[in-house]
């Protein structure tokens, strides 16, 4: 898959409250950061964790991506998410570095 086909890949589980679809394109190495270098977790246990504590379970959010660039092996996504439980509707960057058909490295920017 393409870096950009994982963006989306993602964002669709995300959406459909899939949690281990959405983790599937992930690497089990992958790090995740508030940018820029703010650890928010490693690994995908540690992923899995904060998604499913946090973000999942009855979940009603859902992320729209009104703007999306792909450069290299990184994708920038401007995202506007709703029914988030810690900060309801907000506006959020997120840049994943895709490597070997996974993503490996994500940065949040609030």
């Amino acid at each position: 898959m393409s870096p950009a086909e994982l963006a989306q890949g993602q964002l669709d589980a995300y959406n459909a409250h899939n949690l281990e679809r959405f983790l599937g394109f992930y690497a089990e190495d992958v790090v995740g950061y508030v940018f820029p270098d703010q650890p928010l977790f490693e690994g995908k246990a540690a992923m899995r964790a904060r998604y499913a504590q946090i973000v999942f379970p009855g979940s009603t959010v859902h992320a729209a991506v009104p703007q999306r660039i792909v450069q290299g092996k990184r994708v920038i996504d401007h995202e506007t998410v709703t029914g988030h439980p810690l900060f309801g509707e907000s506006r959020v960057t997120v840049i994943y570095e895709a490597e070997d058909g996974l993503i490996r490295k994500l940065w949040m920017l609030r």
